[in-house]
């Protein structure tokens, strides 16, 4: 399915940036979409936003600032469980480490995507979205059939 949606950005042509209630609303349902198993959050986002009419630039900024409500609430939740049942002094370090790692690893990614959006080859990403789902679903065959 993302890789349709990403597909399809491929003939859009952006008409402005302004964000009014209604595309808000529909980049908002691509959002609650990508609760289904194998729909990309951001890829579905920023199609919505492009096919809405949204430059996709500012349809990829959207759909970041989007998650950012997710990420901090999924932070609250997971410190204040870390905070209620303690976590050992030798595993403190790797996680936070492994903190760091994530972060730094999701902003060279972050300006990654942004170039390639930016350049308007977002298309590209079907095609991976096709290779991968293929090799999913031959995974998953194997395991029903084994």
């Amino acid at each position: 399915m993302t890789g349709t949606f990403l597909l399809g950005t491929r003939w859009i042509k952006p008409q402005d940036t302004r964000f009014g209630i209604v595309r808000a609303f529909v980049i908002g349902l691509a959002q609650a979409f990508a609760i289904l198993p194998g729909i990309s959050r951001s890829g579905s986002t920023i199609a919505a936003g492009m096919y809405a009419g949204v430059e996709r630039s500012e349809a990829a900024r959207f759909s970041f600032l989007l998650v950012l409500p997710a990420i901090f609430g999924a932070t609250v939740l997971e410190g204040a469980e870390l905070l209620r049942t303690g976590i050992p002094s030798q595993q403190a370090m790797t996680l936070f480490m492994g903190t760091i790692a994530a972060y730094g690893s999701g902003a060279i990614a972050l300006k990654w995507l942004l170039g390639v959006i930016r350049r308007g080859r977002l298309d590209r990403f079907a095609y991976y979205c096709y290779a991968v789902g293929m090799v999913g679903l031959i995974w998953f065959a194997q395991g029903l059939f084994l």
